[in-house]
């Protein structure tokens, strides 16, 4: 996220114990929340060993074959060691 923008405007009602509705957003800038009435939540970036053992455990065992792994490694470095990146990262690029 990289400003801040209404959530009934685009459509996402506002979360309460009424509707159950709860909303998770990622930004880099701590910023953007306070205004939103936001609970932050930091998540550390993990180490470049950290992230390829998350990638793989992830992924699975496809990513051991000779013509994925140098892909496979490529992708968890364009995921700049953010685990939300790599958990989420896999799916478009093994279904495509």
């Amino acid at each position: 996220m990289w400003k801040q923008f209404d959530l009934v405007e685009v459509g996402i009602p506002i979360p309460s114990e009424e509707n159950g509705c709860k909303v998770v957003l990622t930004t880099r800038d701590k910023g953007i929340f306070g205004p939103m009435q936001a609970h932050a939540i930091e998540v550390r970036v993990l180490s470049e060993d950290e992230s390829w053992e998350f990638f793989k455990n992830i992924v699975g065992g496809v990513i051991h074959s000779k013509d994925i792994e140098h892909l496979a490694k490529d992708v968890a470095k364009e995921c700049r060691n953010l685990p939300l990146a790599i958990k989420n990262s896999w799916r478009i690029y093994v279904w495509c």
